[in-house]
């Protein structure tokens, strides 16, 4: 989650070291043990949940909305999280501010914590931190569209244009640390190649990974007008910026 140290599930310490007893059995289980591997413990939740939770665990939309400006959760927000098991959602920026979404989004997580197995939520987020300039076809006037929720920067394919690994790089680490900061772990991106099947683990492993996971699609597809999202259409100089 973003920022909150409040728990709805008690604190277990073993060793010296405290662990969430996220399914509340009294037990330190492998997927609450934040010493192993984001793998290991996506395996051994995953027996543990229920076939509607797995199946829920698969779908995606923008089921949770954008957010509040008091940090509360609706009531058909909370029926998704739980009676529908939904643990990821697309989020639209331009409702609230930055720091009220990562409120609400504590208040999505905290809620999350209360249920069976303390499974918490998966948040995603189209690319938001590119401008652009469009230009009305009827009078010719143009405007300069920016997110105010986030710093603004040249889209993904003026980045590859740049032809500067550091600039990109800055940029890479800007998109995370202010996604982190609301409590996104997940960013619909259209960046470099990765085989379909690894992004099915990849879901898994963002329930605890403490980075912004990117998804990757293909760096161009034709049948996707998005294009402005992908560094570049050359394969060689996508895999130096992605290698570097």
């Amino acid at each position: 989650m973003a920022h909150t140290s409040v728990s709805a599930k008690a604190v277990l310490t073993v060793s010296g070291k405290q662990y969430k007893d996220l399914n509340g059995n009294g037990t330190l289980e492998k997927y609450e043990d934040w010493r192993y591997l984001e793998i290991c413990r996506a395996r051994d939740l995953v027996p543990r949940m229920s076939l509607d939770e797995k199946i829920a665990l698969m779908s995606e939309s923008s089921s949770i909305g954008s957010g509040t400006t008091d940090g509360t959760v609706p009531a058909d927000v909370q029926g998704v999280i739980v009676d529908g098991h939904v643990r990821q959602a697309l989020i639209r920026f331009g409702t609230v501010t930055g720091p009220q979404l990562a409120a609400y989004l504590n208040s999505v997580q905290e809620l999350c914590e209360t249920q069976p197995l303390g499974i918490p939520f998966v948040v995603t987020g189209d690319p938001v931190h590119g401008f652009g300039l469009s230009t009305n076809a009827t009078t010719g006037a143009q405007t300069l569209s920016a997110s105010a929720v986030v710093s603004p920067w040249p889209q993904p394919l003026g980045l590859g244009a740049i032809n500067d690994t550091e600039v990109t790089h800055l940029y890479g680490d800007t998109v995370r640390r202010e996604f982190m900061a609301m409590g996104f772990r997940w960013l619909w991106l259209r960046s470099a190649r990765l085989p379909r099947l690894l992004l099915a683990v990849a879901l898994l492993l963002a329930l605890y990974a403490e980075v912004t996971l990117v998804r990757r699609t293909e760096a161009r597809f034709d049948a996707w007008g998005r294009s402005a999202e992908g560094i570049a259409a050359v394969d060689e100089l996508r895999a130096r910026i992605g290698a570097e």
